[in-house]
């Protein structure tokens, strides 16, 4: 989606849209697993919401985009996402709409706010909205995402409207098919209607890009460095502090890779990196940290699936075990540190 901002006239109707679905309540009434799907009118891609609120905190309505974002909501309402994977939803995209106190909002969305000539004034009022894309931190909307928005909220809102009278509305939907609000055309111009429609086939994940292991080095490694019985921790996880590179760009989230000595507590390696050569990255730092450290650990253990397979080509060419633990207590002591210099809970 493009980057441009809304006009006033889009956010005012986008303001309005929330307004009327928040109005509804509808977190009292409607199940969470209740997913509405609406047609983008622009690009064909079909968005699967889902209420939230029911039990009393976040309220607002979650916005996922295309086959990825269908599965991921069934994942999640199953509670089978797998937080572990490193490469968990990397092409998902959200637009979400959750209504906060003031104080959760931006001086940027207080602008918007008034000059529109608005006034909010609970706890869960304020309506916020935020763009969300695998790898970088939620932002605000472009110009063709709150148009969508508008569209989404409004017939939502309509269907929520109708289930509260006739709550057999909402079983009209299934694993197989879902209830999708799609513009059509009319004897009396567009007009809005429902269908029964079946969602695309779930995504394919794409071939991760295979890694370079430097042979040359490893093989040099293997006549030079220092066998010990030492355990290495290794981890590889997205940064919860976002870098911003450009006062206007979008934050992204990097890779951190760490590594740590866990006999001696000695850190051995730190690093960041964005999405699309982390994995590169990852197998590089690993044979760089042996290299500099001059030593070959005993064993290194990890707690991902996904680290562990990118410890691999590296480990089996060195005759180093890899070990998947649950736990990393040293590596675990050392992150948890960092995130409480840098603020993060």
């Amino acid at each position: 989606m493009g980057t441009r901002p809304p006009t006033l006239e889009q956010w005012r109707a986008l303001y309005d849209a929330a307004v009327a679905f928040a109005s509804m309540k509808p977190w009292d009434y409607i199940n969470d697993e209740s997913i509405i799907g609406v047609k983008d009118p622009v690009t064909g891609t079909v968005a699967y919401s889902s209420v939230m609120g029911g039990l009393g905190e976040l309220m607002g309505l979650a916005t996922y985009l295309g086959a990825e974002g269908l599965q991921h909501l069934h994942s999640a309402h199953a509670d089978e996402t797998d937080y572990d994977d490193i490469e968990l939803g990397t092409n998902l995209r959200a637009l979400m709409t959750t209504f906060e106190s003031r104080r959760d909002l931006t001086k940027r969305d207080l602008d918007v706010i008034k000059k529109l000539g608005l006034t909010f004034k609970g706890p869960h009022d304020w309506p916020l909205f935020r763009s969300w894309e695998a790898g970088y931190a939620p932002w605000y909307l472009s110009q063709s995402e709150a148009v969508f928005l508008t569209h989404v909220l409004q017939q939502v809102t309509d269907v929520y409207l109708r289930a509260r009278d006739n709550p057999s509305v909402l079983s009209l939907f299934g694993d197989d098919h879902y209830l999708i609000r799609v513009l059509s055309s009319g004897p009396d111009g567009p007009v809005w209607e429902d269908r029964l429609m079946r969602p695309e086939p779930p995504p394919q994940p794409a071939p991760a890009t295979p890694v370079i292991v430097d042979e040359l080095r490893l093989a040099r490694l293997a006549n030079t460095a220092t066998r010990s019985d030492t355990v290495w921790e290794v981890d590889m996880f997205r940064s919860p502090t976002p870098i911003q590179e450009g006062r206007d760009e979008r934050p992204y989230l990097p890779y951190m890779q760490v590594m740590v000595d866990s006999g001696s507590f000695t850190v051995l390696a730190t690093e960041c990196t964005s999405a699309g050569h982390h994995r590169q990255a990852f197998v590089d730092g690993l044979i760089k940290t042996m290299d500099r450290t001059k030593a070959i650990p005993g064993e290194i253990q990890v707690m991902r699936d996904s680290v562990l397979e990118l410890c691999k080509p590296v480990a089996s060419r060195l005759n180093v075990p890899v070990r998947r633990n649950a736990r990393l207590p040293v590596l675990e002591v050392f992150v948890t540190s960092v995130m409480q210099r840098l603020g993060v809970k």
